[in-house]
């Protein structure tokens, strides 16, 4: 959660899997934009980690998808952690619709 909203990003130097999950996400009536570069290779993170390739990232943002997202995984989530966070991240879309209306959904 940042500044209040939620959303959920993955991220990897294997551009080729992201966009399949991304394609895949579609398909399912997940919208989100395509992944796009968060670090560009030659970056050196907080930690003084390097990256030799760019990093990319797939998020998704929108409350819509977000709890269509949620749908889809909810059966598959086994941690009681992922469980938790899906949850949180159901509350948190629910009461910005109670506090500014259902816009984005």
């Amino acid at each position: 959660m940042s500044n209040g909203f939620v959303a959920f990003a993955l991220c990897s130097c294997d551009k080729n899997i992201l966009h399949q999950i991304y394609h895949a996400l579609l398909g399912f009536d997940v919208e989100c934009p395509p992944p796009r570069i968060h670090s560009p290779a030659g970056y050196a993170n907080k930690y003084d980690i390097r990256y030799n390739k760019d990093y990319w990232e797939l998020k998704i943002g929108a409350k819509h998808a977000l709890m269509r997202f949620c749908e889809l995984i909810e059966p598959y989530l086994k941690h009681a952690k992922r469980r938790y966070d899906m949850n949180r991240t159901r509350e948190n879309i629910e009461e910005r619709n109670r506090r500014f209306g259902n816009r984005g959904m």
